[in-house]
Parts: structure tokens; C-alpha cells; sequence
């Protein structure tokens, strides 16, 4: 038990998951050693903005939130200023072979998209408090995790070749927006990007939501995590 405390002391966790669930998870990790929790609603803009405040260690994310939120936030934290793993709860009902449409999070591709937007691992929703707080310390200690069953449909979709989509299109961002962008990734605010390229605040906002549409996100975080993803910074 010493090493398992050495490793996951002083750390954090942000679980985004709807309140529920988020309310289960925070009492399974509650007593985890040196370890703080901290629980926000799925909402993306909320979700980015606790992701920024709080900088966790490691986020604990449904995949039954939104698919596209779930994957601007998995980008997000592969693509942070600090060390930041994902760890990806499951919906176990899915690996028994539940109806995809009533659930499409429950796809193998779901899966498979979340691994390749960086999860670092994946826990199954009917863990049970005892099998979370050890899918997340293994996260903590550097492990990725993966159930037997989220590993045989992960292989099934690989072998399928049904995750390789075409890529699509990259966004065409203007010399302006791209250094605005550029700024941003730096960690300049709004007001300094102003100064910098000696325009006003207002202007830069409306580059700024300009680019938000184009890369289809609503932070500047996920807009610089998925720029950077696509080669635009």
C-alpha cells in the first residue's frame, strides 16, 4: 500500500459526467489517499472551463456525454499544458450487445474514436466503487486500463476497419486568425493579443469566434488542442 500512496499523493481528479454518475464516482474516489475530486457537469463549455481552472491529473469522462463533446474534451487533455490522462468510462450495457441506436455511445467505434482522441485508459460504468477507484489509481501510477470486453470490441472495429474514416477537409484559417490562434496557444488573453497585433479587443473577438466555427469548438483550449491536431499551428 506505501507505493500505491507515494504514487497518487497530492494528485487530482475532475470527473465530467452527468450528476449522477459524477455523484457515485466522487464518493468511489473519496477515499482514495492524497487524492482531491472534484465533479462538474457534462456541459462542454463547463467541462472546459473546470478542465483550465482545476488542471487534474486525470479526468474521468463518460463517454455517454455528447460524442462530440467527449472528443473536443478528450483532445483537450491530450493536448494541455500539463500532464493530463483521460480515463473513459465505458457503458458496459454496450459490450453486452445493446441496441447501438438506443445508445450510441455503446458502438465499438465510440470506442475506438475516444482511444484515438487520446484516452489513456477505460473503466466499465458497472465497475462498482471498488473497480473505479482502481481503474483510477492505476491511471494515477501511469497504467491504462482497459476491460476485457472494451479490448476484444476495440480489436472487433480495428479489424473492421470501420474507425479509419477519410480525413476530412482542414479548416481554411486566415493569415490573421492563424496568428490570433498562434497567440492564444501561447497564453496571451484577449486583451493582450490586442496589443500585440494592434487592433481592438472587439476585433479579436470576433476572430476569435470565427475560428471557434471553423474548427466547430466553443473554447479557446479545444480550439487550440484541435488546431494543433489538425497541423495549423
Amino acid at each position: 500500500m506505501g507505493h500505491v500512496d507515494r504514487d497518487i499523493r497530492s494528485r487530482s481528479v475532475l470527473i465530467i459526467a452527468a450528476p449522477a454518475r459524477a455523484a457515485y464516482a466522487t464518493a468511489a474516489l473519496g477515499a482514495l489517499p492524497g487524492v482531491s475530486v472534484t465533479a462538474c457537469p457534462g456541459e462542454a463549455p463547463v467541462a472546459m472551463d473546470a478542465l483550465t481552472q482545476h488542471r487534474p491529473d486525470v479526468v474521468l469522462l463518460d463517454l455517454a456525454l455528447d460524442g462530440g463533446a467527449t472528443l473536443n474534451l478528450l483532445d483537450a487533455c491530450r493536448h494541455a499544458p500539463w500532464d493530463c490522462a483521460a480515463l473513459v468510462i465505458a457503458p458496459d450495457r454496450a459490450e453486452e450487445g445493446a441496441d447501438p441506436a438506443a445508445d450510441p455511445a455503446a458502438e465499438p467505434e465510440a470506442l475506438l474514436a475516444a482511444a484515438r482522441h487520446g484516452a489513456r485508459g477505460f473503466v466499465s460504468d458497472q465497475a462498482g466503487s471498488a473497480g473505479l477507484a482502481r481503474a483510477v489509481t492505476m491511471v494515477l501510477a501511469g497504467g491504462a486500463p482497459v476491460p476485457p470486453k472494451v479490448a476484444r470490441l476495440l480489436l472487433e472495429a480495428m479489424a473492421r476497419g470501420e474507425a479509419a474514416p477519410r480525413a476530412p477537409a482542414l479548416p481554411i484559417l486566415t493569415q490573421r486568425e492563424r496568428e490570433i490562434l498562434s497567440d492564444l496557444a501561447a497564453g496571451y488573453r484577449r486583451q493582450e493579443v490586442a496589443l500585440r497585433l494592434g487592433i481592438s479587443v472587439g476585433t479579436v473577438g470576433n476572430h476569435i469566434n470565427n475560428i471557434f466555427k471553423k474548427l466547430g469548438v466553443n473554447s479557446n483550449l479545444s480550439a487550440v488542442a484541435k488546431a494543433s491536431r489538425l497541423g495549423l499551428l
